[in-house]
């Protein structure tokens, strides 16, 4: 007697059934949602992270502006570009004695020349003497200066044309400053420099603020 064999042959392939049009639509659809309500959230979570960095990062030049200010005796001046965004270190030249932001000062010289203590005496006038020591920080797309505070001096006073300038002394005082970083969604971060210690803090917007 004669056993038919019911299984299929090696090799041999699967018809596969593919999407429907509808199904494929019902997907696109669910994508489309989920986009719309995940996408403006990673983009906002992308840019508070770019606020964020650009806090830390002008705190970091404060904080190494005192540094350098203190370790070589000269004064180091922080510059808070608000027309071109940035925020540029600067150490003082020698005539520079009065710590304030001449009008004729060209922020873009001098960019990442060495650091050099220039010598107090005895130093031979034929000989060139180094660049002051510049660094430069551009903020990132988005992240602005809303508001600075030197002193009692206010930006808002300024306008738009907003150039603030915060020296730092040998001796590691400053004329103490307040620092507010924004960005277009509305995220703050706040930096705090003390005016007797020179000390650099940084505090971010709470919610219920």
């Amino acid at each position: 007697m004669t056993k038919s064999n019911s299984c299929r042959p090696f090799g041999l392939p699967v018809a596969v059934r593919g999407f429907t049009l509808i199904e494929f639509m019902i997907v696109l659809a669910i994508m489309g949602v989920f986009i719309a309500f995940v996408g403006p959230r990673v983009a906002g979570g992308l840019m508070g992270m770019d606020t964020r960095k650009a806090a830390l990062q002008t705190a970091a030049m404060l904080r190494y502006a005192r540094s350098k200010a203190v370790n070589t005796g000269c004064r180091y001046h922080v510059i808070f570009d608000g027309v071109g965004r940035r925020v540029i270190l600067l150490q003082a030249s020698p005539e520079d004695s009065t710590g304030s932001l001449s009008s004729d000062m060209n922020l873009d010289v001098g960019q990442d020349e060495p650091d050099t203590r220039l010598p107090e005496q005895g130093f031979d006038a034929d000989v060139p003497m180094p660049e002051p020591e510049k660094k430069e920080y551009p903020l990132p797309d988005g992240v602005f200066f809303e508001n600075v505070i030197i002193a009692d001096i206010d930006s808002e006073e300024l306008g738009d044309e907003m150039i603030m300038m915060l020296s730092f002394y040998p001796n590691g005082t400053s004329l103490g400053a307040l620092l507010t970083i924004a960005d277009k969604r509305d995220r703050r971060y706040f930096i705090a420099v003390s005016p007797l210690s020179g000390s650099v803090r940084v505090d971010e917007e709470s919610d219920d603020a």
